[in-house]
C-alpha cells in the first residue's frame, strides 16, 4: 500500500530490504529527480541524488500558540524515513502576529546561517527544501537562499480552500509550476502527507530541541 509508509525500528536494522521497499525507493527518488530535473534545467539525473544516495528533505511549517507565539517546525526526511534527530522547533523572535512569511524568513535565515558558521546540528544542507504552503511561501525561501548565497530547490505543499493538500509548486526560471497530487498522483500524495503529519506534530507538541 503506497498510503502506508514504514518508520525505522531497531529490529528493520537488521532485516533484508525487500524487493517492494526497493521498488517504493526507487519510484520516490525518480519521480524527486524528475521535479529536480525541470527545475535545474536538466543539471539532475533522474534517481539518486548526486551523493549516491536517497534525497534529503527539510519541510517547515508556521504555527502559533493561542493565536500569539508564533513557532516554526523542521523536519528531515531522508527517503521514507524520519530522522526525527535531525527535527527542530524554533521560536519566532522577530514577528509579532500571525505573519507566515516573515516568520519562515526568519527561520530560515536562522537555520542556514548557523549552517554557515558550522554550528553543531546544522552543519549539512538538505538536497530539497519542502515548505507548508504555496507560492508566497517558496518566494519567502528563496529570497533567504539568494541573500545567503546558497542554491537549494524550494518546494510548496499547497492546499485546497478545505485544506487538503492538492499540489506540489515550485519555481521553473521565473515561472510557477504545477505539480497536481490529489487525483493525480497518489504515490506523491501520501509522501507529501507523511512530512505533513510529521510537522502537525511538531506544531503541537514539544520537539526534541528548541533553538
Amino acid at each position: 500500500d503506497l498510503h502506508s509508509f514504514p518508520t525505522r525500528r531497531s529490529s528493520d536494522l537488521v532485516q533484508p530490504e525487500d524487493e517492494a521497499s526497493r521498488e517504493r525507493k526507487k519510484e520516490l527518488s525518480y519521480k524527486l529527480g524528475r521535479i529536480l530535473n525541470e527545475m535545474n534545467g536538466g543539471r539532475y539525473e533522474y534517481g539518486f541524488n548526486g551523493a549516491g544516495g536517497e534525497y534529503t528533505v527539510e519541510a517547515y511549517d508556521i504555527s502559533n500558540i493561542n493565536g500569539i507565539d508564533n513557532v516554526a517546525g523542521m523536519v528531515v526526511f531522508t527517503g521514507f524515513a524520519p530522522e526525527k534527530s535531525r527535527y527542530r522547533k524554533f521560536k519566532i523572535k522577530s514577528i509579532e502576529g500571525q505573519d507566515d512569511y516573515g516568520s519562515m524568513r526568519e527561520v530560515l535565515f536562522r537555520r542556514f546561517t548557523r549552517y554557515k558558521e558550522g554550528a553543531p546540528g546544522f552543519s549539512d544542507l538538505p538536497d530539497i527544501i519542502f515548505m507548508d504552503g504555496g507560492r508566497g511561501h517558496v518566494n519567502a525561501a528563496l529570497d533567504v537562499l539568494k541573500y545567503l548565497d546558497l542554491e537549494i530547490p524550494v518546494i510548496g505543499m499547497a492546499k485546497d480552500d478545505k485544506h487538503r493538500t492538492k499540489e506540489l509548486v515550485y519555481k521553473v526560471g521565473d515561472n510557477f509550476k504545477v505539480y497536481p497530487l490529489a487525483g493525480s498522483d497518489n504515490f506523491m500524495l501520501a509522501y507529501v502527507g507523511r512530512i505533513q503529519e510529521e510537522l502537525n506534530q511538531i506544531g503541537r507538541a514539544s520537539c526534541r530541541e528548541r533553538v
